[in-house]
């Protein structure tokens, strides 16, 4: 019985560890998305570099090549 609980603690730990690994990084990434929001809408999306253009068909959403002249 005592080996049990020693493993159980030990996943216990380990869980918690992990548990707090994932939300600093969720706190890092937030901070960065939160930091670079005034600069988000500034450079103009460029239809070379996003050559598609997505079209919603009922229930389906397709994204087809945009045609240039």
């Amino acid at each position: 019985m005592a080996i049990v609980l020693i493993a159980l603690s030990g996943t216990v730990v380990n869980y918690m560890s992990l548990e707090q690994m994932r939300n600093r990084g969720q706190i890092a990434l937030d901070a960065a998305t939160l930091a670079l929001q005034p600069e988000i809408f500034k450079t103009p999306l460029i239809h070379s570099l996003w050559p598609f253009e997505p079209r919603a068909t009922g229930a389906h959403l397709q994204i087809q090549p945009v045609r240039t002249r």
